[in-house]
């Protein structure tokens, strides 16, 4: 019997076809200490060996992701920054999107206004500053060596996938009002609070058109899958519209009701029960029984 909440008989069926797997990672293969599990490996190197594989998609930086990537031995890109950057085996970018130069003035402009403002560039080029402070908010994940001290920011504007700015409360409104005035269709904002830094917050700056969808859709096309032979697994809100799209949506025990409400599959463990390990054995043991 499938560990699974779901229909069993119509999901035994579509899991035999599935090639690919499109897995989130925190909150999904990661457990919060940020370990992926030898249950969780080992499951991953089975569904390899029956022919599914499995592309990583993640809102963390892209070597963090690419990093990942490699302990699993997959063959496929990886994906970071929410969909934004799609990375080779060898690290290298082989699609981004980039937020509109425009957008860059409109950040840089309000963020120099205070000393106490960090102003960073998630680009092409690696995670890039100017000045310190330097502030970059620990879930995101960054690698040392992607992290950059540059004269301007100016030359990367075009190659800037994600602005995030800390900054005093009254200084981050001022930029977020000044954003939805000037590029309310271009970009996507998130605000929160540092926990690290006493009175500062962030804002996260991203375009309003790139989800982790659109880098699945661009590794499918490269690849010539179809969506009915792919997964996607996820815990949260960003992993909506990927799962949505996918011919198989997972969601995890700990994942958001919204996702929850989309998804064909919900685990009934959580991430830190190794739960993506019962629905990767359930696709092993199809792709077996179907071979």
């Amino acid at each position: 019997m499938l560990p699974l909440l779901s229909k069993e008989s119509r999901i035994r069926k579509r899991l035999k076809r599935l090639q690919l797997i499109a897995s989130d990672i925190d909150g999904t293969l990661l457990r919060s200490n940020n370990v992926l599990s030898t249950p969780t490996r080992e499951a991953i190197a089975k569904v390899k060996s029956v022919g599914v594989n499995v592309v990583l998609l993640s809102n963390r930086t892209p070597l963090f992701v690419h990093k990942l990537s490699r302990v699993i031995d997959t063959p496929f890109p990886s994906v970071g920054l929410n969909g934004a950057v799609i990375i080779d085996q060898r690290g290298r970018f082989l699609k981004s999107w980039f937020l509109p130069s425009s957008v860059a003035q409109t950040v840089a402009e309000i963020a120099r206004k205070s000393d106490e403002s960090s102003l960073v560039a998630f680009s092409a080029d690696g995670v890039l500053y100017e000045h310190e402070p330097l502030r970059i908010p620990q879930y995101l994940g960054e690698v040392p060596e992607e992290i950059k001290r540059v004269d301007s920011l100016q030359p990367y504007y075009d190659s800037t996938c994600m602005y995030v700015v800390s900054a005093p409360y009254t200084l981050i409104q001022e930029l977020s009002r000044k954003l939805s005035i000037r590029h309310h269709n271009e970009v996507a904002k998130i605000t929160y609070t540092s926990h690290s830094f006493p009175g500062i917050y962030y804002l996260e700056i991203r375009s309003r058109s790139v989800t982790k969808e659109t880098a699945l859709r661009w590794i499918l096309k490269r690849y010539g899958y179809s969506r009915r032979e792919v997964a996607a697994m996820g815990d949260f809100d960003n992993d909506l519209e990927m799962c949505r799209y996918a011919g198989i949506g997972v969601a995890m025990a700990n994942a958001t009701d919204s996702l929850k409400q989309v998804c064909d599959i919900i685990l009934r463990k959580t991430n830190e029960e190794d739960g993506a390990v019962d629905f990767l054995m359930d696709v092993y043991k199809a792709k077996s029984r179907a071979t």
